[in-house]
């Protein structure tokens, strides 16, 4: 089946792997109702509700946060719903697996920064896009990625464009951010 925009969405939003919190978030017109069946409880629009997270069989998942962000003023455009539970596979899991069975589908990676921007969430991307007559915007933090499918590439640190140039010659630029991202890729894959 091929995803639609008008799919819920559903994904892990913090780091994979062993943490204090992880947090899962749907995005898309079942949200509420998927949260309001998980936490059984009505949700209040931006309150954090703490409440028990149930899954089919009424069991508990977990004991953590819900928050409710109702379209049209939310990252995505759309109805977004926050769960904050506790880290580590194994909760996160169930939860996802659980959204999954009441109606959302797993996100495509930057399915949420698209949906923001198809409903004009992100001026300073649109704004990028017309200045600098780009072609395609991809978002990420991936420089293997960024070398694979990038002639050029811009970089922002705190909203400003710190570099804007060929990656090819990335490794040159003087900015101490970018120097900085650059070390961290290099201690990563070493």
């Amino acid at each position: 089946m091929k995803p639609s925009r008008d799919d819920t969405i559903a994904a892990l939003a913090t780091a994979p792997g062993q943490a204090a919190v992880a947090i899962v978030r749907l995005s898309g017109h079942l949200a509420l109702p998927i949260a309001c069946d998980i936490a059984h409880r009505r949700l209040r629009p931006r309150y954090a509700e703490r409440c028990a997270l149930r899954d089919a069989a009424n069991d508990v998942i977990d004991s953590g946060l819900v928050l409710f962000f109702p379209a049209p003023h939310s990252y995505t455009g759309e109805d977004v719903v926050e769960f904050q539970c506790h880290g580590g596979h194994v909760v996160s899991g169930a939860l996802l697996q659980r959204v999954n069975e009441l109606g959302a589908r797993a996100a495509e990676p930057g399915e949420f920064t698209l949906r923001a921007y198809l409903h004009d969430k992100l001026d300073l991307l649109r704004n990028l896009v017309s200045e600098l007559k780009l072609a395609a915007v991809v978002v990420t933090h991936d420089l293997e990625l960024m070398r694979k499918v990038a002639d050029k590439v811009v970089i922002l640190h705190k909203g400003q464009v710190i570099y804007f140039g060929p990656v090819s010659q990335l490794d040159q630029a003087q900015h101490e951010h970018i120097k900085e991202f650059l070390a961290m890729d290099r201690v990563e894959l070493g």
